[in-house]
C-alpha cells in the first residue's frame, strides 16, 4: 500500500456526515464542508464495513471474497479508497 495506508491500521467514521441509500447508492454529505460524496459498489462495500473496525487488509480479504480480484490489487484499491476517505475528512485512523 504505496499511499501511506497500512494493512494494520483501523480506521473508524467521523460524526461529521450523515448518509442515505438511494437506489443502489449511497449518499454521504460532509456536514462542515456541505460536499456530497457518492459511493457504489467497491466504495459502498468499505464504507459499511469501516463501523466493523476492520484493519485494511481484512478489507482487503473481504473484497477478494466478493470480487473477482487478487489481493494485492485488493490492497492497493482499498489503501486509495481509504486515503480518500481519510482526505475527504469523512474517516480517521485509530489504534
Amino acid at each position: 500500500m504505496s499511499d501511506g495506508t497500512t494493512q494494520g491500521q483501523r480506521y473508524r467514521k467521523c460524526e461529521s456526515h450523515i448518509e442515505t441509500v438511494v437506489d443502489d447508492e449511497l449518499v454521504l454529505m460532509h456536514l462542515e464542508s456541505g460536499k456530497f460524496f457518492s459511493l457504489t459498489d467497491t466504495g459502498r462495500a468499505v464504507w459499511e464495513r469501516i463501523d466493523r473496525h476492520d484493519t485494511a487488509a481484512a478489507l482487503a480479504d473481504a473484497m477478494t471474497q466478493r470480487y473477482d480480484v487478487a489481493r494485492a490489487r485488493a490492497l492497493e484499491e482499498i489503501g486509495a479508497v481509504l486515503a480518500k476517505f481519510e482526505e475527504r475528512g469523512l474517516i480517521r485512523p485509530f489504534d
